[in-house]
């Protein structure tokens, strides 16, 4: 386990600081999905079935949150890919999706909702 760093507002790292908890705490490990199918139940088996369905909602929009974080850029790495085209062009398979994550992420996406 990473030591969590402490950044001040206005640090030089405070955005970096920010992109990495974004995806720290979009990332669902099977065991997250385990405990919320059994709260689910549970809410059902009380009769709070709208409940349970938000919460399904709510998993399925941190699954999308946590693909869609992956792609996300500090402002200084924007900038430096506007300013050099030719970085974007040598890496345009490397930033972004590729399509094995992309088809990881419709599958997992597919069995929660499913």
């Amino acid at each position: 386990m990473r030591k969590k760093r402490a950044v001040k507002e206005g640090s030089p790292f405070e955005e970096e600081y920010i992109l990495e908890l974004i995806r720290d705490e979009t990332c669902l490990q099977p065991g997250d999905k385990d405990q919320v199918k059994m709260l689910m139940k549970s809410l059902m088996f009380f009769g709070l079935i709208t409940e349970s369905v938000v919460l399904h909602g709510l998993i399925s929009k941190v699954i999308v949150a946590g693909y869609e974080s992956a792609e996300l850029l500090s402002v200084e790495q924007e900038r430096l890919l506007q300013e050099h085209p030719q970085i974007n062009a040598s890496f345009s398979g490397k930033i972004g999706h590729d399509e094995k994550s992309a088809e990881a992420y419709k599958k997992e996406l597919n069995e929660w909702e499913n």
